[in-house]
């Protein structure tokens, strides 16, 4: 029994988009600091997310965009944080009635990821053209299987069995036994 991959968490906020607004005067966006973030799975519904992480690592339940100062977080800024394990978008509501969705920064990993990935089945497929599978003679039907569509490709096949098989080509090898 093969153990299950833990998902890994993804990084949210703090690039040069992720800012908290208010409409002002003539509805003139306005930073808005110390803004409580509530993230959630839906646009609308859904089930909110509390297993957050800070940029230190620390259990957050909701994110607070920063207030300048001596915060150390620019006025507005929605800073880094960690999701849920395995979640790559999130819907993040302001209590404005409205939810923005926001995408994990560090999806850009998972896409080298996929190529290393890609590239190694790529590398298996070629193994797999001079590996060599066997057909077993089976007794009770008094023949060997025919040779299965996906197999028609390989190189050589291993033919098992007490008689010689007719169906065998040039390069398979016939094992012969004793049933």
């Amino acid at each position: 029994m093969s153990e299950a991959i833990p998902e890994e968490r993804h990084w949210f906020g703090g690039t040069p988009a992720d800012w908290t607004f208010d409409a002002g005067q003539g509805n003139i966006p306005v930073l808005v600091g110390g803004a409580e973030l509530t993230m959630w799975s839906e646009f609308t519904a859904g089930t909110r997310y509390e297993d957050l992480l800070d940029d230190s690592g620390d259990t957050i339940t909701k994110v607070m965009s920063g207030q300048g100062g001596g915060s150390g977080i620019p006025v507005g800024v929605v800073p880094r944080f960690q999701g849920p394990p395995g979640v790559t978008a999130l819907w993040v509501d302001g209590g404005k009635g409205y939810r923005y969705l926001l995408v994990a920064t560090d999806l850009g990993g998972l896409a080298r990821r996929v190529t290393i990935l890609e590239q190694t089945v790529a590398a298996q497929q070629t193994l797999l053209s001079y590996t060599a599978y066997a057909l077993k003679y089976d007794p009770a039907a008094g023949a060997y299987p025919p040779i299965p569509e996906q197999l028609a490709g390989q190189k050589y096949l291993l033919w098992i069995g007490p008689p010689t098989p007719q169906t065998a080509r040039v390069k398979d090898l016939h094992i012969p036994t004793k049933e």
